[in-house]
């Protein structure tokens, strides 16, 4: 379950790398702002399938840094999971980097990423279209398990993932924006 967490949680901060040139997306929020996507998830190997939530909160900021709350609500094969909730302090002095290691994990995974096609692409997502950029990413980690990843991402957001897809092997993961607002 925890790797199936630390996915989810890789792939989101994954999204953010695609600003790495830019200024990072994250000084325009504020305290309360909020992100709410829908996950599902597919382990065909395992014979297992999940759908739940994944909700980002701001719920700090300074001038050089800004802290997310990271809520994780899944339920496999239909029985409600561990609801997890994790912090992640990002320095918006640097642009955004998802390699550096956060400490909710005890054992981070080596992986290689391969940036294998990107482009501009118009995404309808919860009733309104999105102007994004599409990245590919080809991860192999250590055990040299190949992962593909395809990340919608729009600068013009606070949150900038709006749509997430990773398959490897026979598991799928999808993540796709459900709502945005201010507590």
């Amino acid at each position: 379950m925890k790797q199936i967490l630390y996915t989810v949680f890789f792939l989101l901060c994954l999204s953010l790398s695609t600003f790495a040139a830019e200024e990072n997306p994250l000084k325009k929020a504020k305290v309360g702002d909020w992100a709410k996507y829908d996950m599902e998830i597919d382990m065909k190997d395992l014979s297992m399938n999940g759908k739940g939530t994944v909700t980002q909160t701001v719920i700090g900021k300074s001038d050089i840094a800004i802290t997310l709350e990271i809520v994780i609500d899944l339920q496999i094969s239909g029985i409600p999971a561990n609801k997890e909730t994790t912090e992640q302090k990002i320095d918006l002095t640097k642009p955004f980097s998802p390699w550096d290691s956060t400490e909710w994990f005890t054992e981070p995974i080596d992986r290689k990423i391969k940036e294998v096609k990107s482009g501009n692409q118009k995404l309808v997502v919860a009733g309104k279209t999105f102007d994004c950029r599409y990245t590919e990413y080809e991860c192999e980690e250590e055990e040299g398990e190949k992962t593909l990843v395809r990340l919608w991402t729009s600068s013009a957001e606070v949150f900038p993932l709006i749509k997430m897809s990773m398959t490897s092997g026979l598991d799928n993961v999808s993540v796709i924006l459900n709502s945005t607002g201010k507590k």
